[in-house]
């Protein structure tokens, strides 16, 4: 792709490679390919291009066979734009739920611009990833709170490297009443606004999804307050109002009308699964975390604002005045977001030091340790969840000996706490047993 940096040529700006590879911390390229054959997110299997039976080549329709299940008459579609579509559809390509993908240009004042044409800056298109989705198995919600994860959102006209009007960040959707506005365009597989599937925004979680207190009724009330009367810019709306409510800048990404998609050229179509080692400005381990992410991510970003910065961002609560400082009746610590049960009340112990500390977990590998080097000075080891991953604490050597010498120091943030007399209610009756054994 390219990107404005360099000197002047001829069409107004420099084109930049992308044939370096991505970067990441443990993971290399050949991770990206080995995706490609995961049972819940195989990239191969998904129907890319328009969603019609057809193959859109620049400014021709061919007919496609497909081994692919048919898509839906009216299938769920969302369009984002988050800097280079190359990294972005190979993303969402690993969401299961995920159907279906196709890169193109969004916005576009030039009827079905060609590549040169964006590069150009003549064209005012936006690099967008075309998504449709099977909502019984990812809500809308989720897409929207993974694509406002995975880039920057408070960067303008630019994403990693890549600089230019083309990279900016949007979320566009359809507008009921902006049909007559629609640009039209006058090549075959081009989408403007007549051609839109309306969205659906049927939350993944199923029966559940209705309980007031639930992840998916905060949600169903955080949208119907910014009600517009479009579902899909609904939502779009809400979560940026929570990014908002978590880092209180302005955010750069687009809220406004899909006018028109233009398919990109057939070689930019799932361009990492064919060029495994292509350039990509979304860290590999994202995408391969992606999948896990998404069954956590509309509770993480339902946690309240103290329970988010801790979780997420390794803030530290105030010692002494948080919730189970002082708890020591007998019961279960679990995962805030998960309820995975991680400690046990017979494994805490009064440290005196203002947060919750316990012995030892349930089971060693419910935890991840990692170095942790943000105090000058004071190296320490970092403690999270092995499952959700979120941020619980730090583990010290001066616990008890006669315990084995370890102190989890952890914040209530992070956890809850379920009493014994709520425990077998709760699912977690497999563990009062344990509470009736001393301590060692």
């Amino acid at each position: 792709m390219c990107r404005r940096a360099g000197p002047a040529t001829d069409r107004g700006i420099a084109t930049v490679s992308r044939a370096h590879r991505c970067h990441t911390e443990g993971m290399t390229n050949e991770h990206v390919h080995d995706m490609r054959n995961d049972d819940a997110g195989n990239a191969t299997g998904l129907s890319t291009g328009p969603s019609t039976e057809e193959s859109i080549e620049r400014g021709t329709a061919k007919s496609k066979t497909t081994s692919a299940a048919p898509a839906p008459a009216a299938p769920n579609v969302a369009y984002f734009a988050g800097g280079c579509f190359w990294g972005l559809e190979r993303y969402f390509q690993a969401v299961d739920g995920v159907t279906g993908t196709t890169v193109g240009y969004a916005q576009s004042t030039v009827p079905n611009p060609t590549y040169e044409q964006v590069c150009s800056g003549s064209t005012d298109a936006a690099e967008t990833v075309r998504v449709e989705f099977d909502p019984a198995r990812v809500s809308l919600r989720t897409l929207v709170l993974l694509f406002l994860e995975v880039i920057d959102p408070f960067s303008v006209d630019a994403q990693g490297p890549d600089h230019g009007r083309q990279y900016r960040t949007g979320m566009f959707y359809v507008a009921d009443d902006n049909v007559d506005d629609a640009a039209q365009g006058d090549a075959d597989g081009a989408t403007t606004d007549a051609d839109m599937p309306r969205i659906g925004t049927t939350d993944a979680s199923g029966a559940d999804a209705a309980a007031p207190d639930s992840p998916a009724g905060l949600a169903a009330r955080s949208v119907a307050a910014h009600a517009t009367g479009n579902a899909q810019q609904d939502v779009y709306v809400a979560a940026l109002e929570q990014l908002i409510d978590r880092d209180p800048r302005r955010p750069a990404v687009l809220v406004e009308p899909l006018r028109n998609f233009y398919p990109a050229e057939e070689h930019h179509q799932d361009y990492l699964v064919k060029n495994p080692g292509g350039y990509c400005h979304i860290p590999l381990a994202a995408i391969a975390n992606v999948k896990r992410r998404q069954r956590y991510v509309e509770r993480i970003w339902d946690l309240t604002l103290e329970q988010f910065a801790v979780t997420q961002r390794a803030a530290t609560e105030r010692p002494f005045t948080n919730a189970y400082d002082r708890t020591f009746e007998p019961g279960v610590y679990v995962d805030v977001v998960s309820g995975e049960p991680l400690f046990l009340s017979t494994d805490k112990f009064d440290s005196g030091c203002g947060w919750p500390a316990f012995s030892k977990p349930i089971r060693d590998d419910l935890l991840t340790e990692h170095e942790d080097d943000r105090v000058p000075g004071r190296p320490r080891i970092e403690v999270r969840t092995a499952d959700t991953q979120i941020h619980l604490g730090h583990v010290f050597a001066d616990g008890p000996a006669n315990r084995g010498g370890l102190r989890y120091c952890m914040n209530s943030a992070a956890l809850r706490f379920v009493p014994l007399s709520r425990m077998a209610e709760e699912g977690y009756g497999d563990l009062i047993p344990r509470l009736e054994q001393p301590a060692q």
